[in-house]
């Protein structure tokens, strides 16, 4: 793999390298990303027996729904009840998982640019992972963010370093 000419060089743990690796933030993914991608999952073959086993009543949802419009509509009120329920889970969550991953951020960083030798681009400085319901884990390249489940803190972290 041929080496590219970044600002960051693995390696050479400077102060000034190390604050030129991205900070991983955590935040609760808002109600309307949520919806889209329950909508998106539940309409893809690969993933809907997953949705399908943990959450039967967004089938429910779908099979009443005589429209895209009515399906969002149901697995947006599906998700609501679900954020007021466990939302001081979902907010600990967020919390320990900030700790956590402050803890091995930097050498987690630090360690990934020597096995890719390659650095980090100098215009994506954070990374964004939201604290999700969703029973699967996408990513999104484009915007440097990926999202995690809230119950279990050591899935968690491994989750995030996998995304």
């Amino acid at each position: 793999m041929e080496k590219k000419d970044n600002t960051y060089e693995p390696g050479q743990e400077t102060e000034s390298n190390l604050e030129k690796l991205p900070k991983t933030k955590f935040e609760q993914i808002d109600v309307d990303t949520e919806t889209e991608l329950v909508y998106s999952f539940m309409n893809d073959n690969g993933w809907k027996h997953v949705f399908d086993s943990k959450y039967p009543e967004l089938r429910v949802i779908q099979n009443a729904g005589k429209n895209k419009d009515e399906c969002m509509t149901g697995y947006r009120k599906f998700i609501e009840e679900i954020h007021a329920k466990d939302r001081e889970k979902m907010i600990h969550a967020q919390e320990q998982m900030g700790q956590e991953w402050g803890k091995i951020e930097s050498v987690f960083f630090e360690v990934l640019s020597e096995h890719f030798e390659t650095g980090w681009p100098e215009d994506k400085k954070e990374i964004v992972g939201y604290i999700s319901m969703l029973p699967v884990f996408p990513r999104f390249l484009d915007k440097y963010s990926f999202c995690i489940g809230y119950k279990d803190l050591q899935s968690m972290v491994e989750t995030s370093a996998h995304e």
